[in-house]
């Protein structure tokens, strides 16, 4: 079958939608509702996963800095007053990559979230459109 773009969605409502109103036009509304839900699970599948990632990634990267700083503070003590460790730059430098990568992971995802939000409002806003052209019997105009 054709897969569930989410220009797909609203193609796919127009053509429901119109088959419901042809066949069963009592009570439309609440049978365009009940038809329709599916299509709203679809927008919202994706949305928790990547709220989650985007959430997690700078914790991760947080985890990494305490990570790098416990391993400098064990080689600042493992130090005497000859000695020179690489230990203190390697910690220091396990903190900073793991919050960059934190960052790196984190910064997009807002970006990416902030575009899937809005687009998941268009859509929804244009299925309550279709109901409300399919509810009052007007015939969409082609544009």
């Amino acid at each position: 079958g054709r897969s569930k773009s989410l220009k797909g969605i609203v193609d796919m409502a127009v053509a429901r939608g119109v088959t419901l109103a042809r066949q069963q036009p009592e009570a439309l509304r609440r049978r365009l509702d009940d038809a329709f839900g599916e299509f709203d699970a679809d927008l919202r599948r994706y949305a928790t996963t990547v709220t989650a990632m985007v959430a997690i990634a700078p914790l991760l990267g947080l985890l990494g800095t305490v990570a790098g700083m416990i391993e400098t503070f064990r080689s600042l003590g493992d130090m005497t007053m000859f000695s020179q460790s690489g230990g203190i730059a390697s910690g220091i430098a396990t903190a900073l990559f793991t919050t960059q990568m934190g960052l790196v992971v984190a910064v997009p995802g807002v970006i990416a979230k902030a575009f899937l939000d809005r687009r998941e409002t268009q859509i929804a806003h244009d299925l309550e459109q279709i109901k409300d052209i399919l509810v009052s019997g007007v015939e969409p105009q082609e544009s």
